[in-house]
């Protein structure tokens, strides 16, 4: 699930360029705003006081440290919320304390001012000071746990991770996907399509036609789940707050692609650009990239009518030499998905 506060980057003017590689982006048009402040923004200036040595409770610095993540900031988030947690008032209040040390694991393993495997262990055993790995229920806890391992996963490409990564994902899920509005479940189908890849590649190299039919049927009862009964969540008085949470919409969109309901998946993104009213142009890649990979997880590689909005497509455009590498693989050109989406 992406961090939730935004800032608006689509708008009804197109883009006045296609970009052509890696560090090329559309030129913004005069309505849009600048996707990442500058870096002696207020929020950065506030926290430096803090870090100074300035006096401030901890949950003002929760609530700047939220701020920064927004900004991609997770650096002075990070020392903010280790000073948060070291607070003499935090310790007073076991909820506010569970919930600084979750942002403050969060905030290490996403803070590339540290070396990836210093990081990913050290967020770890920040969890470790609120959480048994082997009892804990809390979705939260177990949704960074997974995210870690994931995280893991990609940079030491070893199985053991992704494997260990499903198991918390998948008892955050077992939790109640409407308790934690399908975050860890979405995350957990898509660890099930990335293990049955990893098993289908195998099998081909070996000259074998395989489709891991246990762990696909099980990302798709899973997504299924999701879209009964986490999409009724936005009509339901008692979840209003979710109607203008970018991740809600991003996450059930994630869902119906992964079923290849193509058309209800642009639905939810639509909709949630338009709830949301602010979206971090890093959410929209965010999305565009999970999608991109959800399809080349995908054992049916039909992506006719896998149309996606203007703000997506441009996303993917930006990405569209690390997508070519992946979908090269399968023979399916990137730019035909990419340029059919609809404008």
């Amino acid at each position: 699930m992406a961090d939730k506060e935004t800032v608006a980057v689509d708008s009804p003017t197109k883009v006045n360029k296609i970009a052509s590689g890696n560090g090329d982006k559309p030129a913004p048009s005069s309505a849009q705003h600048a996707l990442i402040p500058s870096r002696d923004s207020k929020i950065i200036k506030e926290a430096l006081v803090i870090l100074r040595g300035g006096q401030e409770t901890p949950q003002r610095m929760l609530e700047l440290a939220t701020k920064l993540k927004g900004e991609l900031r997770f650096s002075y988030a990070r020392r903010l919320l280790l000073r948060a947690s070291n607070h003499k008032d935090t310790a007073l209040d076991p909820e506010l304390r569970e919930k600084i040390i979750q942002q403050l694991a969060l905030c290490t393993y996403k803070d590339e001012d540290l070396p990836a495997d210093e990081r990913l262990d050290r967020a770890l055993e920040i969890l470790r000071e609120i959480a048994d790995f082997k009892t804990t229920i809390v979705q939260e806890t177990l949704g960074l746990i997974g995210a870690i391992y994931k995280r893991k996963w990609e940079v030491d490409n070893q199985r053991e991770n992704l494997e260990r990564s499903l198991v918390y994902y998948l008892r955050g899920y077992e939790q109640g996907p409407v308790n934690d509005q399908g975050y860890t479940g979405i995350n957990a189908a898509y660890i099930l399509d990335r293990l049955a890849k990893l098993e289908e590649t195998q099998a081909k190299k070996s000259g074998r036609e395989y489709v891991d039919k246990e762990y696909r049927d099980k990302a798709r009862s899973i997504r299924e789940t999701i879209v009964k009964d986490v999409a009724p969540l936005i009509d339901d008085p008692d979840h209003k707050w979710l109607n203008d949470k970018w991740w809600y919409y991003a996450s059930l969109a994630e869902a119906y692609f992964g079923l290849q309901r193509y058309d209800e998946a642009v639905k939810w993104i639509h909709d949630g650009q338009a709830a949301a009213g602010k979206v971090y142009e890093w959410e929209l890649e965010t999305c565009a990239r999970q999608l991109a990979s959800i399809a080349y997880l995908q054992p049916v590689r039909d992506l006719d009518h896998a149309w996606m909005p203007s703000s997506v497509r441009s996303a993917l455009m930006r990405y569209r030499v690390q997508l070519s590498r992946a979908w090269s693989v399968w023979h399916y050109p990137v730019e035909v998905f990419a340029l059919r989406c609809i404008t």
